[in-house]
């Protein structure tokens, strides 16, 4: 989907040479219908490849829910339950041992990639899809967080977690109750951990980790005083 989208931009691209439509006009008069129908087909190439990606991170958050399951298992001491539900993962093309933070860093990435395929796309005059994308994306990003604060890593927790509060921010008009609630929350208990971790960390890392506390609690005003 993506070499098509590719091959069709530049297509258009070429078609679209005010200079070039000139030249082959005379012996072409259905050039012009050609670049439309070539645009119209970009366009559905377009939306292809958005539903791929969207489609990938649905996937990709199944496999989430399986990894969690594996960690919760290890935990537990349930070791075949675990070496079973590694297997499962492994049975659907993923690399022995990918844990719940893997996962998460693909389907930001994902939902990365169909948030500039809709920008790309302009869609329409209609900021809906747009924003219903973004508020995901800020999901997705607050239990990557999670996700490295359970890893026992506050400066990447930190980190996504600005920018889950920053996200959100942008698509505050589609977040429920809820969902602010939990990102408020959860921005909360992270700020507090990556504070904590300043006092055992070396000189460098706790320098780090000062900084990305100060911004986390930045963001963190910023985004609370967005509710109304």
């Amino acid at each position: 989907a993506e070499e098509a989208q590719r091959l069709f931009t530049e297509v258009v691209v070429e078609g679209s040479d005010q200079t070039l439509a000139a030249a082959v006009a005379e012996h072409s008069p259905d050039w012009p219908s050609a670049v439309a129908a070539t645009e119209a087909a970009q366009a559905k190439s377009q939306a292809l490849l958005l539903e791929v990606h969207l489609l990938e991170v649905r996937w990709l958050l199944s496999q989430v829910q399986l990894a969690r399951a594996v960690a919760h298992a290890t935990r537990s001491g349930d070791l075949a339950r675990a070496e079973q539900l590694s297997q499962q993962l492994c049975s659907v093309g993923l690399p022995e041992g990918i844990i719940e933070e893997q996962l998460l860093e693909r389907a930001v990435a994902r939902a990365d990639l169909a948030g500039q395929a809709l920008t790309r796309d302009g869609g329409g005059h209609d900021e809906g899809p747009q924003m219903q994308l973004q508020s995901s994306l800020a999901e997705l990003l607050c239990d990557l967080a999670l996700a490295c604060a359970c890893d026992s890593k506050p400066i990447p927790a930190a980190g996504h977690m600005i920018r889950s509060l920053s996200v959100a921010a942008g698509a505050r008009t589609q977040l429920s109750t809820e969902q602010f609630d939990r990102l408020s929350q959860t921005g909360q208990a992270i700020w507090e951990h990556c504070t904590k971790s300043i006092k055992a960390a070396g000189t460098a890392e706790a320098e780090q980790a000062l900084r990305q506390s100060t911004d986390l609690g930045a963001a963190l005003v910023h985004f609370n005083a967005l509710r109304v």
